[in-house]
């Protein structure tokens, strides 16, 4: 019983994100837990001389997928949605023969004020 409590322990208290309440009301649930793996992947990445602070983000759905369980389908809603209301800026880049990649940008001052605006007002949630 006392190994199922150790193991029960090492796995609430293991890898974890931290999703602001009100990011979930105002953009849903998934939408919040997308950029919150968009914004842990950024920290990562922002160690001392790997990338600048206000750098876009490269990550692929299919990474996306696999930390958070969230189906490409959904992600490219999500995507859409962001972009839509300007929280996310994209830059679609590529060679000549090879898919083009997403590169990401939070803007968090859009990102602020459309979760403030949303505590003020109906989410907008049902848009996706």
């Amino acid at each position: 019983m006392e190994e199922t409590n150790e193991d029960l322990s090492n796995f609430l208290g293991g890898n974890k994100w931290k999703i602001n309440k009100d990011f979930a009301k105002a953009l849903g649930l998934e939408t919040a837990l997308w950029i919150a793996c968009l914004m842990d992947y950024k920290d990562h990445m922002n160690k001392p001389n790997i990338r600048p602070a206000d750098a876009f983000i490269h990550i692929t759905k299919q990474s996306i997928f696999q930390e958070t369980g969230i189906s490409i389908d959904k992600q490219t809603k999500i995507i859409k949605f962001l972009e839509k209301n300007k929280i996310i800026t994209v830059q679609r880049k590529g060679i000549k023969g090879i898919p083009k990649r997403n590169f990401y940008f939070i803007n968090h001052a859009i990102l602020l004020s459309f979760v403030y605006h949303s505590k003020n007002h109906f989410p907008l949630v049902s848009q996706l």
